[in-house]
């Protein structure tokens, strides 16, 4: 065999073996390509500004999606260059200082790398800037680093030193001295008057008032709002909705209504059901709100506050 038939020979071999290495190398990229199908445009989405409408577990971009298409893209661009100098033939000297040019048979090669080069730019290019896009939407929704997080939380209320006027720590002569100028009801109950109440009783548009008096002075006051028992469910959503707006999230968030207790709450709190309210928690005290049955087994909305003091030193 002839020198140039044994270069042929080496040409035809080496050809088989490229067009089946760019076989592969396609059918990689192509396989990357549908299992990301470009990774911003697959997972990273704008969702509602406010946090409280997404869907659990949503969030919004996400710079690692464009980031990772963008690696794609370079790496398609090196796939071209790469490519390109494949399909250049060889320059070899016949020994008189001139060369002549002969196929290497990796230009099938070249050319498919080429290809797939241009598509996987094409391909994740496109999704790289969506995913640029996106981010830059979401990225002044992100508050970087704890102290932008304080900045931007609204400023939490101090727990109260009183409620409706009633003031912690004093005595229940002082505590009915405040209920009967407003037209209500003071009566003391429970053992050695440890309970007081201040009644509306229909006269005055004013939630009744239970107070308990630890050692002598008041440590919890109890807001009671009475509605109809196909009201109380509305009544209930309104107090939580404007506490949650005030306080902020509670430490121990309500549980969710079942369907025959939203209908009438007042009447599933009369077959026993006791649905966990929600609670607010300070150093000085807590603030619980919670569908309960008051001591005339009334159905009523309780807001109860109580001092963390005397009673637990």
């Amino acid at each position: 065999m002839s020198p140039f038939e044994e270069r042929a020979a080496r040409q035809d071999m080496d050809r088989h073996r490229s067009v089946r290495t760019a076989r592969w190398l396609s059918v990689g990229v192509v396989s990357a390509a549908l299992a990301c199908g470009g990774c911003s445009v697959a997972w990273s989405r704008v969702t509602p500004k406010d946090p409280a409408e997404r869907k659990q577990g949503e969030k919004c971009g996400g710079i690692k999606y464009p980031l990772y298409d963008l690696g794609w893209t370079l790496l398609g661009a090196a796939n071209v260059v790469l490519g390109r100098s494949l399909q250049k033939p060889e320059r070899i000297p016949t020994g008189s200082g001139e060369f002549v040019e002969v196929r290497t048979g990796k230009e099938d090669y070249g050319k498919v790398q080429e290809t797939t080069g241009y598509a996987q730019m094409a391909v994740f290019g496109a999704s790289a800037v969506y995913g640029f896009v996106v981010e830059g939407i979401c990225a002044p929704r992100r508050p970087q680093s704890k102290a932008e997080r304080a900045k931007a939380a609204p400023a939490r209320m101090q727990f109260p030193g009183a409620v409706d006027g009633f003031a912690f720590d004093v005595a229940p002569a002082a505590a009915e001295r405040v209920c009967t100028p407003r037209g209500q009801r003071w009566k003391l109950a429970g053992p050695a008057g440890t309970t007081g109440y201040c009644r509306s009783e229909g006269r005055v548009p004013r939630p009744d008032v239970r107070i308990q008096f630890t050692f002598g002075v008041a440590s919890q006051i109890a807001l009671l709002y009475p509605a109809a028992p196909e009201r109380l469910a509305g009544h209930y959503d309104q107090l939580y909705a404007a506490l949650r707006a005030s306080l902020g999230a509670p430490q121990v968030d309500r549980e969710p209504l079942t369907d025959d207790c939203a209908n009438s709450l007042g009447a599933c709190l009369a077959r026993g059901a006791r649905p966990r309210g929600a609670a607010w928690h300070w150093p000085e005290g807590s603030v619980e709100l919670a569908p309960v049955l008051d001591e005339r087994n009334a159905a009523v909305i309780e807001l109860e506050y109580t001092r963390h003091g005397r009673a637990e030193q």
